[in-house]
């Protein structure tokens, strides 16, 4: 809630419209206090209380990728081997890669399986080692986060 009022707050929308001005690009992460022992237990508490298990529900997973431009099409070509294999997986419904239009070093993949358990399985499975290995291997920065489902496919609300 304070979050929310801070970030709503009149000298925040001025300074996020100083920010699309001046075509300035921003993130924002909310962080869980994980270093005050009281604040986790009491958090941890909270979020136990409420909401479904999300290791019951559908995994959708981004990930963003900075790729230096000289790497660009090894990394395409090592995406793609890693893909042929997902594809395969019974578990899993869509597998993706998109290169963000403006800029020539973004990329974002986006994926989903029918569980966390379907999810885990990939992420620890031969072809996706492989390609993490060559994403250490050639230095290339990725980002990997859970998405919530919002919508189903219809645009309802879930």
């Amino acid at each position: 809630e304070k979050f929310m009022d801070h970030f709503t707050a009149d000298y925040m929308t001025e300074f996020l419209g100083f920010l699309d001005e001046k075509d300035i690009m921003w993130h924002m992460y909310p962080l869980k206090n994980v270093t005050d022992n009281a604040a986790m237990h009491k958090e941890t508490s909270l979020s136990r209380k409420k909401g479904d298990d999300p290791r019951d529900m559908k995994a959708h997973v981004v990930i963003e990728y900075q790729v230096p431009p000289s790497k660009v099409g090894e990394f395409i070509d090592a995406w793609k081997d890693c893909a042929m294999d997902t594809w395969e997986e019974k578990d899993n419904s869509l597998y993706a890669l998109r290169k963000v239009a403006s800029m020539n070093h973004h990329f974002v993949a986006y994926g989903t399986w029918e569980s966390f358990d379907a999810y885990m399985d990939h992420f620890m499975s031969k072809h996706t080692r492989k390609l993490r290995r060559f994403l250490d291997d050639t230095n290339i920065m990725y980002f990997s986060d859970p998405l919530v489902s919002m919508t189903d496919t219809s645009g309802k609300q879930l």
